[in-house]
């Protein structure tokens, strides 16, 4: 008996060991928690619309007088500055008139000294009635056509030098000048197929026509009316342009320097103009 007690002794001291192992085994560590504390935002409206930047003004550049063409002095797509050499024709032909005319102009001053020295040895002829008054009318009517021609003559080299002046064609503005379709040797000017060379367009100020779903402008536009301002920004515009305008919720000016004009226009049928016009100044100061 005294066996079966010690046996039954150590069965029930392992049994109790082995429970307490598995219990120390079986213990987790207590979880970390972050928390956050929530706070309000404004989250941007951010839109995509597909458009084109567009010029305000072009200027077309024609040649004023018909002839040549000799050489162009600048690519296509670049920027050009007011003054800036663009086209050379043959100035030649024009020359040739000019030559002419400053040819007439020493014809007509000899005739105006001769008619000069006749008027002049009249008059004491005259006043001792050497001559009669008929005669001295005549030689008075001689000085003052020969004097007539003589300014018309300057004239016609006046004109005839502006003409070869013409010949050399500049930049009238600063901006992008377009590709043109004459090259080194078409014949240009009024009345021939290349009557207008390029276009330069001013950057000063573009215009950006962005055509909007009625529904979305009537959400934009609620939203304007609640808030101070609303942001239009664009990602295609280059680098030294700005991306963004603001658009205050009073009046329907850009009050941001070196600003853009966008144009907002629904696409809906009976909307014939614009409903929202933001006219930018690059002279105007940031608010």
């Amino acid at each position: 008996m005294d066996k079966i007690g010690t046996l039954l002794c150590a069965l029930a001291a392992l049994l109790a060991g082995g429970c307490r192992g598995r219990h120390a085994t079986g213990a987790q560590p207590s979880l970390r928690v972050e928390v956050i504390e929530a706070a309000t935002d404004t989250v941007p409206n951010r839109m995509s619309f597909v458009s084109s930047v567009e010029s305000n003004f072009d200027a077309l550049i024609e040649p004023r007088v018909n002839g040549y063409l000799v050489n162009k002095y600048f690519s296509s797509g670049m920027p050009v500055r007011k003054g800036q050499l663009l086209f050379a024709i043959d100035p030649n032909l024009l020359s040739t008139t000019l030559l002419s005319a400053e040819a007439s102009l020493e014809s007509a001053r000899a005739q105006e000294v001769s008619a000069r020295n006749n008027y002049e040895r009249a008059v004491p002829l005259a006043r001792i009635d050497a001559i009669s008054q008929t005669q001295l009318d005549q030689y008075t009517a001689e000085y003052v056509a020969a004097q007539a021609a003589v300014r018309s003559a300057e004239q016609q080299v006046r004109n005839a030098r502006l003409q070869v002046g013409y010949t050399r064609i500049y930049a009238p503005i600063d901006g992008i000048i377009a590709s043109s379709n004459a090259h080194t040797g078409d014949y240009v000017g009024v009345g021939t197929q290349f009557s207008v060379l390029t276009t330069i367009s001013n950057i000063d100020t573009v215009a950006v026509d962005v055509a909007i779903p009625m529904a979305q402008y009537l959400r934009m536009r609620g939203r304007a009316r609640r808030s101070m301002k609303t942001t239009v920004c664009s990602r295609t515009s280059p680098s030294r342009w700005p991306t963004a305008w603001s658009i205050p919720r009073r009046g329907g000016t850009a009050i941001r320097r070196k600003t853009y004009r966008v144009r907002w226009e629904p696409s809906c049928w009976w909307s014939n103009s614009p409903i929202r016009t933001i006219r930018s100044n690059p002279d105007s100061s940031p608010a």
